[in-house]
């Protein structure tokens, strides 16, 4: 996303309290978890305090074992800018938007339950815009196994790290 939209969307995330995406990402999981019916539901909210520590890098998590996202529907998700989906409510101005202004990068890693591998996409955020990594073969994701997941998707979810103001991952 560039130009006008982002400018605009800047705009609104800096009015926003530094942690409402916190109520957002949270209210997500809740979310995918009603498209189911799971027995163990979770969502985690998880600061890796010992990776900061030793790198300096801020890393928040939020984890969910609901239902993921299908690779388009992930790539959409975090190219689109201020629409709600999921409920008939509307809670603030939205994830990706109250988390911008305070990092740099956002990693998503989701995985459905009927596909055997998942996905990794990482959104950049700059002055001017966001747009998705492109990797080595062109694409805008990665596919990974289920190795590379949080311990708490075990066949489906979605994880979704904030990486701060820092360019590590």
């Amino acid at each position: 996303y560039a130009g006008g939209v982002f400018k605009h969307a800047v705009k609104l995330a800096g009015g926003t309290h530094p942690w409402m995406f916190l109520r957002e990402y949270v209210q997500n999981g809740f979310d995918a978890h009603k498209k189911i019916d799971s027995v163990g539901k979770q969502v985690i909210v998880d600061f890796d305090h010992i990776y900061y520590k030793e790198n300096k890098v801020f890393k928040l998590c939020f984890i969910d074992n609901a239902i993921g996202m299908e690779k388009g529907e992930c790539e959409h998700a975090l190219l689109t800018m201020f629409k709600t989906t999921g409920t008939n409510k509307n809670f603030g101005i939205g994830a990706k938007i109250t988390g911008m202004k305070r990092n740099k990068k956002i990693m998503v890693k989701t995985k459905r339950k009927e596909d055997s591998l998942g996905y990794m996409f990482i959104l950049n955020i700059g002055d001017e815009g966001s747009w998705l990594e492109t990797f080595d073969d062109g694409r805008r994701y990665l596919e990974i196994g289920p190795n590379e997941f949080p311990n708490q998707i075990k066949e489906q979810g979605t994880c979704v790290t904030f990486l701060g103001l820092s360019e590590m991952i």
